[in-house]
């Protein structure tokens, strides 16, 4: 999460609407939600059964339990 410019960690339970978080390679998004800026790669197949990687941008919605491939990005 992003927190007064500064990357901290918190536990799911503290997430709040409107928090700003940060993913990253090796990441499992943690909630559903919405790209703000940057991109990234993700692996969906186990919340979708697609087997092809998705890159996702601003704007684009991304889903809880999916992995992070590659790129870094923020959402809410």
């Amino acid at each position: 999460m992003l927190k007064n410019d500064v990357e901290i960690e918190i536990s799911l339970a503290e997430v709040e609407v409107d928090d700003l978080g940060v993913v990253r390679l090796g990441d499992i998004i943690p909630v559903d939600g919405s790209i703000s800026s940057g991109n990234v790669m993700i692996d969906q197949k186990k919340v979708t059964g697609e087997s092809q990687l998705l890159d996702k941008i601003e704007g684009d919605k991304v889903l809880a339990s999916t992995a992070v491939i590659s790129g870094r990005a923020m959402g809410r």
